[in-house]
Order: structure tokens, then C-alpha cells, then sequence
């Protein structure tokens, strides 16, 4: 198989073996043979690929913009390397960003950015919390105002704040959430045209937080501040949070008002039927709790769409990977 590839500079004689032999795999990968680029090079001892990958990066300068897509094709590689589990994912990350610090324009900038969110989504949707955390660190270092960092790095923040129960990170998202949220409201009509997290979808966010510190009545502002939604699933949301607000309020017929709104949009999500069920409970009806019980049962696919919405957005940043793969696929000849 030969892939069409610009040339680069000459190598060295004692470099020339090391630099084809990393073209050949990059080659491979490049003509949409991921997955067997990926286990060939996991199958070298990782100083000879590195030195392999040495010799490569000093043949491209990096001043074309064939050469610019050589050179993000080789650090999307490493990234896909970094994935699998216990193959020395940090090294593969260094020389990720310095075949992309070839790219002197504002192209890399965001391909590197892009790259490295894309990163954050698989780790976060393999449970690889340590290595999503470091990512998470790596690009608040180098792009810390950035807003779709900032948005990944809260809704991080929050999956391990719920999930370990621990409030710094809750915190910590809550913090995010608000001054994005602040944000989004001064660019007005602008606030997702050009890029910045949805609002609404940050007022659902904080209803929660600030559900979880016992504050009720700021959570049902927040909640009439999101209004009316478009989406099925931030419908769904809204309704269960208003539901779990009113309960905590003792206000068991809104609440069943507003379970029975989420349960309509997702009959299959245990978050609403639960909800519906305790408070009918509440209203001394346990047989209408007992049948939203049953229809749940009876509808569910396993999949919660409360759990949707804390973990999905987080792990659809890897979908940034797969539109950056598409630009470096090369045409087979």
C-alpha cells in the first residue's frame, strides 16, 4: 500500500531506517487502517518507536499545509496510542503536542486544543478518571480561558464530584458553570453562535448544584430562568429536577406534575419513575407509584437519560477526534 504524502526534508543517513520505518505506520494509519497501525506500533519496544517518531519529526517543517496535516496526523497516532490502558500514555501526549508545536499558525493552536478535549471525552467515557484529570490540567495550562475548556474541565469536575461524593469538585463545577453561565448572558443572542456552552443547559447544571446545598428556592429560579426547552432531553431533566425540588419543598402534587412530565418524554428512566413513584407515595396513592414502577420496568433499554446528561457531553468531546482523523485520511493509489 503506498500513500500519497508531501516530502519532506532529507533525513540523516543514520536517521533514514528510524524516519520510513515511522512513515510506513503512518502511512498506514492515514489510509484509515487505525486499528492495525495502532497494535503494529504497539508491537515495537517503545525507545525504538520513539526514536523512530524522533527521526520522523525532524523531516517535517511543519510550513505547508501538506506538511501541517503530516504533522497532525502523527499526533492524532500518539493519541490513539495514549488510549489503550498501561501504554505509557503521557509519553505518547509529549510527543503528541510537539509534532503539533510544529504547526506555527493558528491552525495548530486549535488542533492541538481539539485533539486534547477529544482525549479528555475517551478517557472520561473509559472511567480513566486519573488520566482524564491530567488532560483535564494539560489544557487549563495552555488554554485555561478558553471557554470549551473551561466547559469540559466543570463538567468533569462535576462526574467526579457525584460520583465520589466529594463537594470540592461540585464546587469546583459550580464555580465553572456560574462564571460561563455569567458569561453567556453579556454576549446575549451571540452566547452560542460563536462557540459558548448553551445557557440553558448551564442553568439546568447549577438547579442541581445548588439543589445539593439545600437551597430549593434558588434551584426553581434557576429552573424558570431555563424556560421552556427544546430538547428532549433537557426537557426530561427539567422536569425531574423540578420534581426533586418540590419534594424536598413537601410539595407532592407539583412534584408528581413534574415527574409525570419527565416520565412522558423518557418512560424508560428509572430518575423519573423513582420520582413519580415516592410521590404518589407521598399523595397515598401507591398503586399509581407501583404502576410507574411497572411501566418503567416494562419500557426501560438501560439507558438512564439522567445519566445522559452528566456523562454524554463530556464523553461526546471525543467526536473532535473523529472530525480531526477526517482531515489528515489520505487518498490510496
Amino acid at each position: 500500500m503506498v500513500v500519497a504524502l508531501a516530502g519532506g526534508a532529507f533525513p540523516a543517513a543514520g536517521q533514514a531506517p528510524a524516519a520510513a520505518a515511522y512513515e510506513a505506520r503512518l502511512e498506514r494509519y492515514r489510509s484509515g487502517d487505525f486499528v492495525g497501525a495502532i497494535q503494529d506500533a504497539m508491537a515495537v519496544p517503545w525507545r525504538d518507536f520513539e526514536d523512530q517518531a524522533e527521526a520522523f519529526l525532524d523531516r517535517w517543517p511543519g510550513r505547508t499545509a501538506r506538511e501541517d496535516l503530516a504533522l497532525l496526523a502523527a499526533a492524532l497516532f500518539h493519541l490513539d496510542l495514549a488510549g489503550p490502558a498501561g501504554v505509557r500514555p503521557e509519553d505518547h501526549e509529549t510527543m503528541a503536542r510537539r509534532f503539533v508545536g510544529r504547526i506555527e499558525d493558528d491552525r495548530g493552536a486549535a488542533w492541538l486544543r481539539d485533539s486534547h478535549l477529544g482525549l479528555l471525552g475517551f478517557l472520561a467515557s473509559r472511567s480513566r478518571w486519573a488520566d482524564a484529570v491530567r488532560v483535564a490540567e494539560e489544557l487549563r495550562q495552555r488554554f485555561g480561558e478558553d471557554p470549551a475548556v473551561r466547559l469540559a474541565r466543570a463538567r468533569l469536575a462535576e462526574v467526579l464530584g457525584w460520583g465520589l461524593h466529594d463537594e470540592r469538585f461540585l464546587d469546583q463545577a459550580q464555580f465553572g458553570y456560574a462564571a460561563l453561565l455569567e458569561e453567556a448572558a453579556a454576549a446575549g443572542a451571540a452566547s452560542t453562535a460563536d462557540g459558548r456552552p448553551d445557557p440553558n443547559e448551564l442553568r439546568l447544571r447549577l438547579a442541581h448544584l445548588r439543589l445539593r446545598e439545600g437551597n430549593p428556592e434558588s434551584a426553581l429560579e434557576m429552573l424558570a430562568a431555563a424556560g421552556e426547552q427544546r430538547s428532549a432531553l433537557f426537557r426530561f431533566v427539567a422536569g425531574a429536577l423540578r420534581g426533586e425540588t418540590l419534594l424536598w419543598l413537601e410539595r407532592a402534587a407539583e412534584a408528581e406534575a413534574a415527574f409525570a412530565e419527565a416520565h412522558a418524554v423518557h418512560s424508560g428512566s428509572i430518575s423519573a419513575a423513582a420520582g413519580l413513584a415516592v410521590a404518589r407515595q407521598m399523595l397515598g396513592d401507591p398503586a399509581g407509584g407501583a404502576n410507574a414502577v411497572r411501566r418503567f420496568l416494562a419500557d426501560t433499554d438501560g439507558a438512564d437519560a439522567w445519566r445522559q446528561f452528566l456523562h454524554g457531553p463530556l464523553n461526546a468531546e471525543t467526536e473532535r477526534l473523529d472530525r480531526l482523523r477526517s482531515l489528515v485520511l489520505v487518498r490510496v493509489r
